[in-house]
């Protein structure tokens, strides 16, 4: 007579959870290297690492030398805090990128997917990303400051004026409590931007002008040629967003309000519902405020300003008006970020609870006047 076998509860989840696995492998293996790097991205975002670990194993199955895959799998290593696997893959990238740039310099890139450039930047944000582990995870090692200064050293050859290689030197600097050299840097790149966002400024102010000749010589029904650089803004590009919105933090940091608000005014001027420069443009001009208010405005800024300057009053109404609005924007898209919510909240009770008030007046008032009324008791 054959022996029954009785198979328990923890046998049977056992199995459970061996065949959902062989499962999840099976779908896993049926996806293509994009799709799972896709689904990673995904997964990271939701803070779930282990599972985007593990979609990323199976790219890097198909496509070992794939860099984005391996670049992903050494963020999520690093957040489920095995630093020294995750920096491993960092590595394994920046390989990879190395030796697609030395294969790239010199040669004609019409039929490349990627530009010359394009890479050095990659190569770049991976090196800065080893300095970010080094600055935290790593940061009680000894040869910490070593390493960090030799990473960002590598990536400056790469780009000497690479806006995020120069701020994340500034921010080494202030590590070595060296704050002087750290502004010098800040400033220089801040300059940088600013110069960029006035070009590009004109440049669109001289397109309207091509296109409203355009049009008369369209309809004076005559020809017509352009020449290129009439039409384009050449190779002008301002950094992406969030290098903008650390380079604002770092410039409050070191108390230069009028270029952290010009740097505001950049992000503003490409989208005016970006909650994170709404926040920076509040907290900017509250900073501004405060500082006239204890009396600790650097002499720098006074002088730059001269018959401009605003009063305690103007800078806190402009901060006012900053903040509800982000609070506002925040409400209508519902954004993740609790702690720009929580900030604004603190810093409208503080200013109402000194009296500030922004009354915008009503719409026919506006029209007549141009402007809304501000208050501060």
């Amino acid at each position: 007579m054959a022996k029954s076998k009785v198979i328990t509860k923890k046998q049977l989840k056992k199995q459970q959870g061996a065949s959902s696995r062989r499962k999840e492998t099976a779908e896993e293996q049926s996806f293509t290297v994009p799709q799972l790097i896709e689904q990673a991205h995904n997964l990271l975002a939701q803070q779930h690492f282990q599972e985007a670990i593990r979609k990323l194993d199976h790219a890097l199955l198909q496509e070992p030398g794939n860099r984005e895959a391996r670049e992903l799998v050494g963020i999520a290593e690093c957040e489920e805090g095995d630093v020294e696997k995750g920096r491993a893959h960092y590595e394994s990238a920046l390989q990879v990128l190395q030796r697609r740039l030395e294969g790239m310099q010199g040669v004609a890139q019409e039929d490349e997917e990627e530009t010359e450039q394009e890479v050095r930047k990659e190569c770049v944000m991976a090196f800065v990303a080893m300095v970010e582990i080094w600055m935290s995870d790593l940061c009680f090692e000894p040869e910490a400051p070593t390493q960090c200064n030799s990473l960002i050293q590598r990536a400056l050859q790469i780009s000497p004026n690479d806006p995020d290689a120069l701020l994340t030197l500034a921010s080494i600097r202030m590590s070595e409590s060296n704050p002087a050299e750290a502004r010098e840097i800040v400033v220089r790149v801040a300059d940088d931007v600013i110069q960029v966002a006035e070009r590009l400024e004109m440049k669109a102010d001289e397109l309207e002008k091509v296109q409203a000749k355009l049009q008369a010589q369209v309809d004076a029904d005559a020809d017509f040629t352009l020449d290129e650089t009439e039409t384009t803004g050449g190779d002008l590009e301002l950094p992406p967003m969030q290098t903008r919105y650390l380079l604002t933090r770092l410039l409050l940091e070191h108390s230069d309000f009028g270029r952290a608000l010009k740097m505001v005014d950049t992000i503003r001027g490409e989208d005016d519902e970006d909650v994170e420069g709404c926040y920076l443009e509040g907290w900017g001009w509250y900073c501004r405020g405060k500082a006239m208010e204890d009396g600790v405005v650097p002499a720098e800024t006074q002088a730059a300003e001269g018959e401009n300057a605003v009063g305690v009053e103007e800078c806190y109404i402009e901060a006012l008006g900053s903040l509800m609005e982000c609070q506002s924007l925040h409400a209508q898209q519902n954004h993740p970020d609790e702690g720009i919510l929580a900030h604004v909240n603190e810093l409208v009770a503080e200013l109402e609870g000194k009296g500030v008030k922004v009354d915008v007046g009503d719409d026919d008032d506006d029209e007549e006047d141009g402007e809304g009324d501000v208050d501060m008791s």
